[in-house]
C-alpha cells in the first residue's frame, strides 16, 4: 500500500483500490473508474465504485426499500457491484491510500479462504509462530525480497507480499498469525 496526494491520484487508472486517507483514518474502500477531464484534459475528478454495496433492484425502489424486508423477513437482497458514483469533494489536500497490487492479490486470497469457512487445525495461529522473524535465506519467488520466513510448521512465506513459497500462491490466513 501506498499513500498519494489528490494530483497523483486523479492520474491512476480506472480499477485502482483505494480508500480516502488521514493520518491513521481510513475511509471505505473503493475503486476507482474514470477520470474526470476539463476540456484541455486537466483532470477534476473521478468516478467510483464503493466496495460498500448497493442493492440491485428495479426501478422506481430504492436501497431504503430493499432494507425493511431484510430486517422483517431474515430476506436476503442482490448486491451490485457495478454502479459508480462521482466523488465531487474538490478537497486539494485529500490523501490517499492505494493498494498495489500484492494487496490486491492478498485481498482476494483472503476473501477466497473465507468461503473456505474457519481455519483448520493445521492452519491454527499456535503451528504459526515463526520463533521470532527466522528467515530462511532465500529469496521470494513472487517477490524477490529476501524476506521469506520460516515457521514452525514448515511453511515458508514472504512477510512482505504474503507468497507462500511451496504453494506458489498467497498465504491468505497467513495473516491470522496475530
Amino acid at each position: 500500500m501506498k499513500i498519494v496526494d489528490r494530483k497523483t491520484f486523479l492520474e491512476l487508472p480506472a480499477g485502482t483500490v483505494y480508500a480516502k486517507y488521514q493520518p491513521h483514518v481510513y475511509d471505505e474502500m473503493a475503486i476507482k473508474e474514470d477520470t474526470l477531464r476539463l476540456e484541455d484534459g486537466t483532470p477534476i475528478d473521478w468516478l467510483y465504485q464503493s466496495i460498500i454495496p448497493s442493492f440491485r433492484h428495479s426501478a422506481g425502489t430504492n436501497d431504503f426499500d430493499m432494507v425493511g424486508p431484510m430486517i422483517d423477513d431474515g430476506r436476503s437482497a442482490e448486491l451490485d457491484y457495478h454502479c459508480c458514483g462521482r466523488d465531487g469533494c474538490f478537497d486539494d489536500d485529500q490523501l490517499f491510500a492505494v493498494w498495489e497490487r500484492d494487496d490486491h492479490a492478498a485481498l482476494i486470497s483472503r476473501l477466497t479462504a473465507a468461503l473456505r469457512g474457519p481455519i483448520t487445525d493445521t492452519e491454527d495461529p499456535l503451528h504459526w509462530s515463526h520463533g521470532g522473524s527466522d528467515y530462511d535465506g532465500t529469496t521470494c519467488k513472487n517477490c524477490g525480497r529476501l524476506r521469506v520466513l520460516l515457521y514452525t510448521n514448515g511453511r515458508r512465506i514472504c512477510e512482505k507480499c504474503n507468497w507462500d513459497q511451496h504453494v506458489d500462491d498467497y498465504a491468505a490466513d497467513h495473516d491470522r498469525v496475530g
